[in-house]
């Protein structure tokens, strides 16, 4: 069983955590360039920091990703690009290389923000749900039986049962033991006679994979609300 705790992972760290992520794989990704600097020589000064801010963007969003950044275009300006050990520049080359690192630097930050914004704009429209919901595995008969989700979604394909014949099963139980529970299909079966399908067999909605996780949690508390209230 997969609770809404474990189903939707959000990063939570401290903003200090963040930064602080931030700095280090900078750190990391100049350490790195620097070992590389026999085989390169001055060539590449900012393939390094790419991943790193990449990785950054990716734990702690926007801001740490600019951070990220910014400290990649400080040490390899001051490192690999001429004139060295400086933060001067000694063509319009190397000017316009270092603004299109920081135009890469700053889209894969802004990104990566709209991911994070989408998660947690998913993770609170799940905690506003009362008893939230749960995707059931193996065990999904006794956990409807003695928990009373107020939702079910189910793949359609999984391994030992399909989910037409839950759907059956579940519909086939009184009101009191979970029966009537709203339902939906998460599958990648998106064509009109598979809705219909669906539909037939007892799920109240078909949602075809890919799914935008924002519509899937309003799918989610729309239909687990009307469960609550009814």
């Amino acid at each position: 069983m997969i609770t809404r705790a474990s189903y939707v992972r959000v990063p939570n760290w401290p903003a200090a955590a963040r930064y602080a992520v931030a700095v280090a794989v900078a750190l990391a990704a100049a350490a790195l360039r620097g070992a590389l600097s026999p085989i390169w020589g001055q060539d590449l000064p900012f393939l390094t920091f790419v991943p790193a801010i990449v990785l950054s963007a990716w734990a702690g969003g926007f801001g740490p990703g600019v951070v990220t950044t910014i400290l990649g275009a400080a040490f390899a300006n001051y490192f690999w690009v001429p004139p060295f050990h400086s933060f001067g520049m000694s063509t319009v080359a190397d000017a316009v290389g270092l603004l299109f690192f920081a135009a890469i630097g700053v889209l894969i930050s802004a990104l990566s923000e709209t991911m994070h914004r989408g998660r947690r704009r998913l993770e609170g429209l799940l905690q506003s749900i009362d008893e939230g919901f749960v995707v059931f595995d193996e065990d999904w008969w006794a956990v409807l039986r003695s928990w009373k989700p107020h939702l079910l979604v189910s793949d359609i394909e999984m391994p030992g049962e399909d989910g037409y014949s839950l759907i059956r099963k579940v519909r086939e139980l009184g009101g009191s033991d979970g029966g009537q529970i709203p339902a939906v299909a998460l599958t990648a079966y998106g064509r009109p006679e598979d809705r219909v399908r669906s539909l037939s067999a007892g799920f109240s909605m078909h949602v075809a994979k890919p799914v935008d996780p924002v519509e899937l949690g309003v799918i989610v508390a729309n239909l687990a609300g009307r469960s609550a209230s009814g």
